[in-house]
């Protein structure tokens, strides 16, 4: 007999369609090297199982293969959020809403090959929904050291948060440049002034006229001017 590890499968829109079973070793707790394949009981292809709901706000990490999502946890301080998909095409349709606005993807490439197109495919989709994503292929971690792979999320982690904390200096520093400099009046800008003050005299000298026409109206007799046909010489 050997123990074993039940995770739920669940959809995109999170609803439950399935189990997965993994044995485990019995002395160690660790994924059991037993000859046998996973049991599955419903849909797993295109669902994900949930490994860790976290509290850190920066990123989430989604891992290809229950067996890479529970070796990241285990190794996890920050408690990020962790979901385990099946395969590596999932994550092109993985669920992000419950994810954070950074993504650590890490592929599996132990039995199958990483095309450039599927790393094309998963950085459109999920920049299209406004998030970043940034992907590590990795081998299983079974045939990998136990370092190889946490460097590299250590890496990606550090180029998210460092990232993080110089936004708010970027934008007080381009708040700071536009406050203490006034950028030159264009050609353009100077000729709309002109344009705008000939016109405001213009109206001006206008209703100056009219008043002044109302006041003589108002005031003397009206002149009758002569008439002269058109072509007539005057003097």
């Amino acid at each position: 007999n050997h123990p074993a590890l039940i995770a739920k499968i669940e959809t995109p829109d999170n609803d439950i369609k399935g189990i997965e079973i993994t044995y485990l070793n019995k002395d160690t707790g660790d994924i059991s090297d037993l000859k046998i394949n996973k049991r599955v009981l419903g849909t797993k292809s295109g669902n994900h199982i949930p490994i860790n709901e976290g509290r850190n706000i920066d990123y989430s990490i989604v891992a290809v293969g229950i067996e890479n999502a529970l070796f990241i946890n285990d190794n996890n301080p920050t408690n990020a959020d962790i979901i385990a998909v099946n395969r590596n095409t999932d994550c092109r349709t993985v669920n992000t809403d419950t994810l954070r606005d950074n993504i650590i993807i890490i592929l599996d490439r132990e039995n199958t090959k990483i095309h450039p197109q599927l790393i094309e495919d998963i950085t459109h989709k999920i920049e299209q929904e406004g998030r970043h994503v940034t992907i590590i292929e990795s081998n299983n971690v079974q045939s990998m050291t136990n370092t190889s792979l946490l460097d590299d999320i250590k890496t990606a982690i550090h180029d998210i948060t460092v990232k993080d904390i110089n936004i708010p200096d970027v934008i007080q520093a381009l708040n700071d440049d536009i406050k203490h400099h006034t950028l030159p009046e264009s050609p353009k800008n100077k000729s709309e002034d002109g344009i705008a003050t000939s016109f405001k005299t213009h109206e001006t000298d206008k209703y100056r006229d009219l008043a002044e026409q109302q006041h003589i109206t108002h005031h003397e007799p009206a002149r009758q001017h002569p008439a002269f046909d058109i072509g007539e010489k005057t003097r």
